[in-house]
């Protein structure tokens, strides 16, 4: 059972089956099992201490004190910045796997399954929905009533970045952003895709809304 997440020791094997389906849609076990937090954490160590060696061989090759103090002042940022990485993995709470089982525990799993086997792509913004729940591949799932806005905004990836769609969820988790998706193509279309995708999930709300209103829901 170390290759996959602990909820499934409060399930049934029934609901066990059903929950895997899910786990696997959204890649959970992959990201937040047990055996992958264990290869996070050794990876972390072993990239901090490869970053320390090279910054230790520059130091013996740099003939400036001033760049060899430059070098050994960025190891204590490399050893907090790994401290800090260890500590949340050592937390055992990843937002995204706690939304998909909390959602899971208050409205039961045979919603959240059913909602899955029923949801067909979303035309903009690439998710998946059934009316009721959003699921987003390889990442988590919300409730779309929860849906708050739609935004943009710059994420960095190393020395580069990029513009990525988020969505505000307000739910058992409190308030929270998901990161939806990368936008692609050119810069002055952005914008315009934000705005579809927002379009695209108030009409759902709207009709999600009505269905409510009327018990079909």
């Amino acid at each position: 059972m170390d290759n996959k997440v602990d909820f499934y020791k409060r399930l049934n094997s029934a609901d066990a089956q059903k929950y895997e389906k899910i786990d696997n849609f959204l890649a959970l076990s992959a990201r937040f099992s047990p055996k992958m937090i264990k290869v996070k954490k050794i990876q972390t160590i072993a990239l901090t201490a490869s970053f320390a060696l090279l910054f230790l061989g520059v130091v013996l090759f740099l003939k400036s004190w001033g760049n060899r103090a430059m070098c050994l002042l960025m190891m204590p940022v490399l050893f907090v910045a790994a401290y800090y990485r260890l500590r949340m993995l050592n937390n055992n709470f990843y937002p995204e796997m706690e939304r998909v089982n909390t959602i899971i525990e208050t409205d039961g799993i045979d919603a959240v399954f059913e909602g899955l086997m029923k949801a067909s792509s979303m035309s903009v913004s690439g998710c998946s929905s059934d009316g009721r729940y959003v699921y987003i591949a390889g990442k988590t799932m919300c409730r779309l009533a929860n849906i708050q806005k739609v935004s943009k905004r710059y994420v960095s990836h190393g020395k580069g970045g990029a513009y990525h769609v988020f969505i505000e969820v307000a739910d058992e988790m409190g308030l929270n952003e998901i990161d939806l998706k990368q936008l692609r193509g050119l810069p002055m279309m952005h914008d315009k895709e934000v705005q579809q995708i927002n379009a695209e999930i108030m009409i759902m709300k709207y009709a999600l809304e009505k269905a409510e209103k009327q018990g079909e829901m």
